[in-house]
């Protein structure tokens, strides 16, 4: 039961991943990149 639980949810969280989508268009990101963050 637990697998088929564990199957399911992973499924679900997937598919929500895959639609996300940024609430500002790409070009407003300011992308800073550093050997100790991330964003």
């Amino acid at each position: 039961m637990a697998r088929v639980e564990g199957d399911v949810a992973f499924t679900t969280l997937l598919n929500r991943l895959l639609e996300l989508k940024l609430a500002i268009p790409e070009e407003e990101v300011n992308w800073h990149f550093s050997l100790f963050s991330q964003g």
